[in-house]
């Protein structure tokens, strides 16, 4: 008697695969082959699936996606089991059925499964690990680990501090809300799950995350070492639509904070935000942290005899060290390094200007593509060699 079995994650993707099963047995029965299904759950050890394994089966078929593939490649590497295997590509991305330009129509596919010869594709090894196509985006923090165990894997986010307008509990919870949408990322990456509040959150908008077999071990396997983050200012809230006059501040929008000066479009310059972000970004995570942008945005001229002295920018990046050293000295932050926006003038992301400039090496070169690119050190540039020397000891 001819045997195929079909292993399927019934989650993969629109959940097709479910729909498709009847379909997919009565042509294996028009050939005069048996189709043994096998339903994969993600809390059950996927060896159960090849127990029944032996001479008599002449094809194995894994129907999910790119994660399913790759625990059931692993699974029958380590089990060396060497069936042929046919791919039913049900899943979400499917990067290596598109790879190996696979049938996505299931009667097509299951044709091609049936009577079409077997064709070689290679695997790979990273130690213990089997991978197909690519060593997966998921399990980056991993993979390049065991390539090189000195390396650390970390990951970014726009950062700073959300306040409240007011001590109105409506607003301290507005702007906790504000903090919780700009950390979500950060809290699936570092923690290696998805925060509960965001679950909630899905409900409430009817977004169904797609997990495919084998992903939560993947995730909460595979943090990061460090957090990342470029500070510019803080924001603030209101939970009141009427008081929302906002001022663009990096890529959120905030409210005027009374309390704060401005650069000339309109960023609150807060050193002290930068010590409270690095300790709630601390307290949250409990993982080394990385400043990796911060700089003042600001229209830099010369003078007659060419010297640019941008006296603004020594002081809001003195500020701003200062108050890195307190949350480090004081607060017990663990703070890997820093680094400023930028080294040299270029076009602002923010706004496509290049009089907004933030080097400290200045570049003549205007908003209409005018000037001869002449590159001049402002003043800001030697304040900072000396500090960079002296390992910001001398800020003076």
């Amino acid at each position: 008697m001819r045997k195929a079995k079909l292993i399927y994650n019934p989650n993969s993707g629109e959940k097709s695969i479910v729909n498709s099963l009847d379909f997919i047995i009565s042509i294996y029965q028009k050939n005069n082959i048996t189709l043994i299904p096998y339903r994969i759950d993600k809390n059950e050890c996927i060896d159960k699936a090849f127990l029944d394994i032996d001479d008599t089966y002449e094809h194995l078929i894994i129907a999910g996606g790119d994660g399913t593939i790759d625990i059931i490649i692993n699974a029958m590497k380590n089990l060396n089991i060497n069936l042929p295997v046919g791919i039913l590509p049900v899943g979400t991305a499917n990067d290596f059925a598109h790879s190996l330009g696979l049938e996505f129509d299931i009667k097509k596919a299951v044709d091609n499964i049936i009577n079409s010869n077997p064709r070689n594709f290679d695997i790979g090894k990273i130690n213990d690990k089997y991978f197909i196509n690519v060593a997966s985006a998921g399990m980056f923090t991993d993979v390049s680990q065991k390539i090189n165990p000195d390396f650390k894997i970390g990951c970014m986010l726009a950062a700073g501090n959300t306040y409240a307008n007011t001590c109105a509990p409506q607003d301290v919870w507005k702007s906790m809300e504000k903090d919780r949408e700009n950390y979500l990322f950060i809290d699936v990456q570092s923690r290696g799950e998805y925060p509960n509040y965001a679950k909630k959150m899905f409900e409430r908008m009817n977004i169904e995350i797609r997990v495919e077999y084998g992903d939560e071990e993947i995730l909460k396997e595979n943090t990061v070492d460090f957090i990342s983050f470029s500070y510019y200012s803080s924001r603030l809230t209101s939970a009141d639509p009427e008081i929302n006059a906002e001022t663009a501040g990096n890529v959120f929008a905030t409210l005027k904070n009374p309390y704060l000066n401005a650069s000339e479009w309109g960023w609150q310059i807060d050193p002290l935000g930068l010590r409270i972000t690095l300790n709630s970004l601390y307290d949250r995570y409990q993982k080394p942290l990385f400043i990796v942008e911060n700089g003042l945005g600001a229209v830099d001229s010369a003078d007659e005899n060419g010297n640019i002295a941008d006296d603004y920018r020594i002081e809001y990046l003195r500020d701003h060290i200062k108050a890195m050293k307190d949350a480090v000295n004081e607060d017990g932050v663990e703070l890997i390094g820093y680094t400023t926006w930028g080294c040299i003038d270029l076009v602002a992301a923010s706004t496509g200007q290049m009089k907004k400039r933030y080097g400290f090496i200045y570049v003549d070169k205007d908003d209409d593509g005018n000037g001869t690119l002449e590159r001049r050190r402002k003043k800001s540039f030697y304040w900072y060699k000396k500090v960079i020397e002296s390992n910001g000891t001398d800020l003076d």
